[in-house]
């Protein structure tokens, strides 16, 4: 991954708790990316705000549909500008997971197949490498897997008071688990972009429960290689 990922990982899902510090091992200009709204940067947070759309619950499992339509949007524009390149969309949640594949096939991304399973459409199938070019799912969908691009869609956006442990999980969910948070966070070769409420991720009691993306938005996103918008 860039230097600058792989050091923000390192430090943030290793060093931080006593490991040794982890080397990208890939010189930056072997890993810069030709999207030009998000030019010489690494990281990037795309804010909607709880005022747009709150989280919702079906079946137990959380999801955001104005997160998913932002994300497809961002996903399908990055992929139109370049063939080479290639995107993986994150969620925690499996419904979330469903509303992205939805969104998509509303662009001509994917479709169902016979058996109604959604599948990537052929045109965003493979990169002109002949790599995987676009991939939707849950983290464990992405075990192993690396994309030029990973788009992260956070879902959680609510307005609940951090009282006792309970609340904890009522507010973030599957976020706080350290080892899912450290997957998600570390498949991005030359672009992580988050999309999600930017506020709930700033407050101090992130810095305690989620530290991953308290840093990442403090310090990943307010340095010279990142950008909120």
């Amino acid at each position: 991954m860039h230097p600058v990922i792989g050091n923000f990982i390192s430090k943030t899902f290793y060093e931080k708790y006593g490991d040794p510090k982890i080397n990208s091992g890939t010189p930056a200009e072997k890993l810069t990316h030709n999207i030009s709204q998000y030019q010489d940067k690494v990281a990037i947070s795309i804010n909607i705000p709880n005022i747009k759309g709150e989280e919702k619950k079906q079946n137990g499992s959380t999801f955001r549909p104005i997160e998913a339509k932002e994300t497809i949007r961002r996903a399908k524009e990055i992929l139109d500008t370049d063939p080479s390149i290639s995107v993986g969309i994150i969620t925690f949640y499996s419904r979330q997971v469903t509303e992205l594949f939805t969104e998509a096939e509303k662009t001509g991304m994917t479709e169902k197949n016979e058996s109604g399973d959604y599948i990537i459409t052929k045109p965003y199938q493979k990169t002109i490498k002949a790599e995987e070019r676009f991939r939707i799912g849950s983290v464990d969908a992405f075990q192993g897997k690396e994309f030029d691009v990973v788009i992260l869609s956070l879902v959680r956006s609510n307005k609940i008071q951090i009282k006792n442990s309970k609340d904890i999980r009522g507010k973030y969910g599957f976020l706080t688990s350290y080892n899912r948070l450290n997957v998600a966070m570390s498949r991005a070769k030359k672009l992580l972009i988050a999309v999600g409420d930017e506020e709930m991720f700033k407050i101090q009691q992130a810095e305690e429960h989620i530290f991953g993306l308290y840093a990442f938005y403090y310090e990943l996103i307010n340095s010279d290689y990142g950008l909120s918008i």
